[in-house]
Parts: structure tokens; sequence; C-alpha cells
């Protein structure tokens, strides 16, 4: 059979290397439907069967060949087969549906909305059947154990005569079915219903509603396994009892009389010499969760993972236990307790015979030692320490009746655990524990099930730093208190200090644009303009009188209308210049001529300036700049767009500043120019509010030439406003 030729070979491979390769895994790399792999069987033709997360498959030659469930099948996963008496292949699903492998499909059975009726969706625990056909469901869930009577086509609950946490019914001879018994019994009690007698069995912690192991092994004896905890027991005695720290997820006593223990997120568990004890196991498989182990007919050993698909090791080779990437705690010398106790089949309860006393007396716990940052210490009821003093080493053993025997426990650090912690090991560390109190306790198990009346316990007081103490947590939170408010404090004062600030600036820019009002609309202008006005009247030219005195208007109108808005259009600012130029052309009586000259990369409508801000620097060139000059001034002037600045320009060909002032120094009335005065305020005033930079440049035109002329250059950043 191309089966046997492949386990010959990876005997044959596993003979040639050793100890290197024990285990041969196949994963979908290899050809399995899904890494994730339930159950494992084999048929009654040497067959392999494996129940994954994508389907069934089946081992044939070097291939995986999947097989189909039918029309008929719900839809929730097969997790689960089993081979019948008769030969027959069963698969079952989470939910308890049944079906049966018929050609190339599995089909259901007739059975399976009478199951769905009686058993209501709960969550199957076990399968199996007796040598009639008839198959038996346990349940994860508190409920029924149910019988599925294929002769009478019937489905019924199994009653059992006690209500407990968990039960286990013998069907048949050799034929189990288990589960979780009722909500509302001791959920740390095991009723045990065999052929021969009824008996309970104490449970060393409450499981609640988990999944349970059972199997009935070679010497008689029977194994059960709930969550962490493992009990060997037969209808007289509990021989053995372990906690193994993860939840078993499958158990097997292979033909060698080995106990496989398979784990969640913790591997498989080897016993090699038969018995249950902590100080006899080998871990494989490191932290995976192995779902179920099997053996095959050539004494094959099949692991099936959660994870990583299915591991194969093969038994025929010697193995050496002690191997080096085995962990082996194995310990020939420890002598076996052949006590053990007795249960009654008749009874029901537990009894002990006189030999056997210490096993039903709680035993007592005692600290067997204390280590602190690894160095041995005394053991006292207390411990005060320091915050570096956080590594902790606690040892403990039971006894009873002077007797050591083999304990079981449980332990907490009241601070750090939240449950009790169950496990066969009397040593346990807690590192970098914070400062606080913790009180630890410990409680020791019999094989029998009696856990110590009491606990032992000891205190333990870590004190913290002086920055980790109360005080100074309080103090620092009311200082960063403090200095939040004073900030607070200090952005509020900042506000206000600014918003006054705004306000005084504000009262600034007003009284300077009303004295910019003032200078433009200057006496000495508004009377020189009139009189020539005058001038024309007089000479009987009034066409040019009504056409300059229109203009007068017109341009005190304008100045009047910009003094109410802080910003003005180009085209506003271009206006009133023309129309102030044209005046005073006329006033001076043409003692200049002027150009105004605005660049197309402007929008005069939408590009605006600061009211009354350029008339006081075309004021200056006339007065200073021109009057002074023997032949006729220039006066021109440009707006253009440079950097992001709007650049006004104002240029004259007059005398230049230095001759300007030379002159006006030597006039007995030293005239001083308002106008620049106030625009150089607000202009500083104007930075400070807007957070802007305005600016002016003043140089000489032509500084080689005797009238040098000057050239006035104000930067205008562009910001458009409605």
């Amino acid at each position: 059979m191309k089966y046997l030729l492949i386990i010959l070979f990876f005997n044959f491979l596993f003979a040639s290397q050793g100890q290197e390769a024990l285990f041969n895994q196949f994963t979908t790399k290899d050809g399995l439907l899904s890494n994730k792999v339930y159950d494992i069987v084999q048929d009654s033709k040497g067959n392999l069967w494996f129940a994954t997360s994508k389907g069934i498959a089946k081992l044939e030659g070097f291939d995986f060949i999947k097989y189909a469930a039918g029309n008929d099948f719900v839809g929730d996963e097969l997790i689960g087969l089993h081979k019948g008496k008769s030969g027959e292949l069963w698969a079952y699903s989470s939910l308890g549906n049944i079906y049966t492998l018929k050609g190339n499909q599995f089909r259901a059975i007739a059975l399976n909305n009478q199951i769905d009726l009686v058993w209501g969706g709960k969550i199957v625990n076990c399968f199996t059947s007796d040598p009639y056909g008839n198959l038996f469901l346990g349940s994860v869930i508190p409920g029924e154990l149910l019988e599925v009577n294929r002769q009478n086509k019937t489905v019924t609950a199994i009653p059992v005569s006690r209500k407990t946490g968990f039960v286990v019914r013998e069907v048949a001879d050799g034929a189990f079915v288990f589960g979780t018994s009722s909500s509302k019994g001791q959920e740390n009690m095991l009723l045990f219903e065999g052929k021969n007698g009824v008996f309970e069995v104490n449970l060393g912690a409450e499981a609640g509603f988990s999944k349970s192991r059972f199997l009935k092994r070679k010497n008689g004896n029977y194994l059960f396994a709930v969550g962490s905890e493992v009990i060997d027991f037969n209808s007289k005695a509990i021989t053995s009892r372990l906690f193994v720290e993860k939840s078993v997820e499958s158990i097997l006593e292979d033909s060698e009389g080995k106990i496989w223990i398979g784990l969640r997120q913790g591997g498989v568990i080897c016993f090699p010499n038969s018995e249950i004890s902590s100080l006899n196991r080998i871990e494989y498989l490191g932290k995976q969760t192995v779902t179920s182990i099997y053996e095959d007919n050539a004494r094959n050993l099949w692991f099936a993972t959660e994870e990583n698909g299915v591991y194969h090791l093969a038994l025929s080779p010697q193995i050496n236990y002690s191997a080096p990437e085995l962990s082996s705690s194995s310990d020939s010398t420890r002598t076996r307790s052949v006590q053990a106790v007795e249960l009654s089949a008749t009874s029901g309860q537990l009894n002990l015979t006189n030999q056997e006393t210490f096993d039903t007396i709680a035993p007592k716990v005692f600290f067997s030692g204390i280590e602190i940052n690894n160095r041995d210490t005394t053991i006292l009821t207390k411990y005060d320490l320091t915050a570096d003093q956080n590594f902790l080493k606690i040892g403990f053993v039971g006894s009873a009746l002077g007797n050591p025997g083999l304990f079981q426990y449980k332990y907490r650090m009241l601070g750090v655990d939240k449950d009790w912690v169950y496990s066969s090991s009397n040593v346990v560390q807690y590192t970098m524990l914070p400062p606080g109190k913790y009180i630890f306790e410990v409680s020791a198990m019999s094989k029998g099930g009696k856990w110590s009346l009491q606990p032992a316990n000891i205190e333990f007081v870590i004190h913290p730093k002086f920055y980790q103490t109360v005080w100074f947590k309080i103090g620092s939170a009311l200082f960063g208190i403090a200095i939040l408010v004073l900030g607070l404090f200090l952005y509020v004062s900042r506000i206000k200090q600014k918003e006054s600030e705004k306000l005084s600036l504000g009262k600034k820019i007003a009284d300077l644009e009303l004295s910019a009002l003032r200078a433009q609309m200057n006496p000495h202008f508004i009377f020189n303009t009139l009189s020539s006005i005058q001038h024309f009247v007089a000479t009987n030219n009034t066409e040019e009188a009504l056409r300059y005195l229109s203009k007068f208007a017109k341009l005190m109108r304008v100045i009047l209308d910009n003094s109410k808005r802080k910003e003005i259009p180009v085209k506003d600012e271009v206006m009133a210049i023309s129309l102030y130029l044209e005046l005073e052309k006329l006033r001076f009586k043409n003692k200049f001529d002027f150009e105004v000259l605005v660049s197309d990369n402007l929008d005069q409508s939408y590009d605006h300036i600061p009211s009354m801000l350029v008339q006081p620097y075309i004021e200056n060139a006339i007065l200073h700049g021109i009057m002074n000059k023997r032949g006729k001034g220039h006066i021109r002037l440009e707006f253009h767009r440079e950097n992001g600045h709007l650049i006004c320009l104002v240029e004259d060909n007059g005398i230049g500043r230095e001759a300007a002032r030379v002159i006006n120094e030597s006039k007995p009335n030293k005239h001083k120019s308002q106008g620049m005065l106030i625009t150089k305020d607000r202009l500083d005033i104007i930075n400070k509010v807007n957070e802007s930079n305005l600016s002016v440049e003043i140089t000489d035109l032509n500084p080689d030439e005797a009238e040098t002329g000057t050239k006035v250059k104000i930067y205008i950043p562009l910001q458009n406003t409605d």
C-alpha cells in the first residue's frame, strides 16, 4: 500500500538522521488543504483522514485528496472524525450535525433534524459509537449527553444520576461519552458512570464550561483532563493528579504506554514512563496548539495543530529521551508512592483505608525559600523592601502527616494576579514589581483533591522612591497646576496688554489720519489755489476758473472720502494725486509738469494702498525740490508690482536733498514738513498693528550732478481688502 511505503520512507529518513529530525511536518505546501487541522483518523483500509478548516482530505500515496460534503451539508465546519466498530467513517460538525462517508462524499444522516431539535445548537465535546452503530454526543455547554439510536431512529438525552460539573458515561465496553453535565451542580466535581459502578472525583479547580478530554488506559485506569488539570484514576483510587499550566486540547496513550497530552499554545507533553508527574515529562512542538493526537496501525504518531498543519513521529526508532533538543525533567531516583485514594463504587463517595489517611486530610503548605533580587533571605511573614528590591522568587512545599507526597498548588499575588494560578511547580517568580503592598497566598492539594484549609501567606511591601510617593505626585501635580495657572494668567495679561496696545495704536492712527487730512487740506494750499482761481475770474477767464474750481471741489471731496477708509484702491489714489498735482501746477504758475504711470501688472480696482500716504512726498518734492530750481521742474509718479509689493515711485528733477537742507537752514523760519513726519509715524504704527513691513527709501536720483534730484520709493505689501 502506498501509505505504508511513505511511512517506511520516513522511518528510514529518521534512522539515517538520528535525533535531528524526530518530527516530519505536512502543510499546505505538501498538499494539505489547510494548516488548521482539527482531527485525524485511520480507516479500516489503513488510509489516514484529516479534518481541516477547508474540508476533509484522505492521504493517498503522496497526495491529499479532498472529499466534499454533499448537497445536504448545512455549512458549519466538520471538526471531528470517528471510525465505528464496523468500519464506518463518520464526520461531525461543531454544532452536532453528523455525516457518513458514501462513495466520495460525506452525506448527512437522516436524524440530523431531530438532533438539532434536542441538541439545540450546543457545542460538541466528544463523539463515539457502540458496536450496534448507535452514535453518542457530549456537550461543552451544560445540557445533555445525547444518544442517536439509528435502529429505532430516535434521538434522546441520556439522563445522569447526579448534578455535577462534568460527567463521563460508559455507553458500551470501551466506549465513553463525556462532557459538561449541569451548571446547577458542583462545577469542580466529575461524575463517572461506568458499567461497574458510579463514583465522583474531586477536581482541583473550577473549570467552568470547558472542553474536557477522557480516555481509558491499558492498565484499566482512566485519564480525565479539563482546563489545565489532568487526573489519573480508577474505580478505587486517584493515582495521580497534575496541573500542566496550559489548557488540554487532546490526550492519547500510545501502544508503548506513553501518555501524550496536547495543549493550547503549549505544544505536546510526553510522559514516557506512563506516570502523570511533573518530574517525568518531555515537551515537544514549542508553543503550538495541538488539537488532536492519533496513533496509526504502524505505531506512528500524528499531531494535528491549529496553525502549522500536521506533524508525524515514527515510534519504531529508539528515541533517546535525554536528547539535547528535548526538555526532560525525568527523575528516576524519586520514590513512587504505592498508596492511593480509594473510591467506593457503591456509595459514590470517597472512602479511604487506614493506611492511606494522609491523602484524605487537607495538606498544609509551608514556604521553603524566599529570594529577593536572586539573594536568599530569611523567611519572614512580612518584608519591607525598597523600590529596587522588586525581583521575588518564592518556594513552597505541601505536607500531610509528615509525608511530603506529590502535591499540586494554586497561588496568587494579591495586587498582581486576578485569579488563582494552578501549577504543579512549587516555585514562582515575580519580576519588576512596582511599589505597593502585596500579599502572596498559596495552597496545596493532595491527590485526593483536598486543598489546604488555610493558604499560607506572606506580605511584601515595596516602598516607592521619593519621586514615586503620593505626596511627591500630589506636590508635582499642584506645582504643575500652579505653573499652568501662572501661564494662563500671563497669557491673559499679555492678551489684555495687546488689546490695550491695539486700542492705543488705533487711537494714534486715528489722530495721525486726522493730522494727515489736515496736512492735505493745508490752509496755504487752499488759499493759494483759490487765489489762482480768483486770478482767472479777475482776468475774465471764466472757463479756466470754472474748470479749476471744479477740480478743487472734486479734490476736497476725494480727500474727505478717502480719509474714511484705512486703505483705498490704487485708482482712487491716482485720481487724488492727479487732481492735487494739477492744482499745484496752477498754483505755482506752471513751474513744473508731471506724469503718472500705472503698470499693467497692477489691478487698480483690486490692489489697495493705505489712504493719504503718497501726497506728503509729492508736496515735499514740489516745495523743496522744484520751487528752488531755476528751470522748469518735472515730477514723475509710477505704480507697479515687484516681489509681492506695490511700489510707488516719486521722482523729481529738483535741487536735491542736501541743497534743499542748506537753503532751509539759511531761512529765519525753518520749514518742517508736517506731512512727512505724520506719514513716518503712521508707517511705524501700521507696521506694529498689522505686523507688516511698509517702508520708504529716499535716494538722490543723479548724485554726480549739481541738481541731483530725488527718488522716493515706497514699499507697500500687497494685501487685498474688500
